[in-house]
């Protein structure tokens, strides 16, 4: 994509590389240069000539300066190479996981001794989103499982009263 740095000489400079069509092209623009107005003009974006979001997006890979995990890697291992990647990949963290795990939060088995009204309760509400979802999609038999399910935690909950 872009980078800015500066050479020996104090000058700002900005490599852009862009990959269209598995053809790479190469362009820097010194600050000070004609070329200094593209970057400078409001709205411009290095996606402008018709190039897909989706298709770029994909391909942006990001490493940690630490260890050199990237996100494709922890993606396939499911595993971070230090503690630093947590910093690096924490704002991709989120969607990173819903896609490995059900969803972003632990929710392990208990035991019997360690469960409570709230819990069931908490239960109860998930199962009855997921039902929601049966619904909205047709899946009457995933429905109906959900329900019987969460009517035995609502009767588990009646007959602790």
């Amino acid at each position: 994509m872009g980078n800015q740095s500066k050479d020996p000489e104090g000058k700002a400079k900005i490599y852009l590389t862009k990959i269209i069509g598995g053809k790479v092209f190469e362009s820097v623009i010194e600050k000070g240069s004609g070329n200094s107005t593209l970057l400078g003009t409001s709205g411009y974006s290095l996606i402008a000539d018709g190039d897909n979001l989706g298709r770029i997006k994909n391909r942006i890979s990001i490493e940690c300066p630490v260890c050199g995990c990237s996100k494709e890697k922890f993606e396939d291992t499911g595993r971070f190479g230090c503690p630093e990647c947590y910093q690096v990949f924490g704002p991709f963290l989120t969607s990173m996981l819903r896609k490995m795990h059900k969803g972003v939060r632990h929710v392990g088995k208990i035991p019997r001794s360690r469960v409570t009204k709230e819990v069931i309760e908490e239960k109860v509400k998930v199962l009855s989103d997921e039902l929601a979802q049966a619904v909205k999609f047709e899946n009457f038999e995933e429905a109906a499982r959900l329900r019987d399910e969460i009517r035995g935690l609502q009767d588990s909950l009646k007959s602790e009263l």
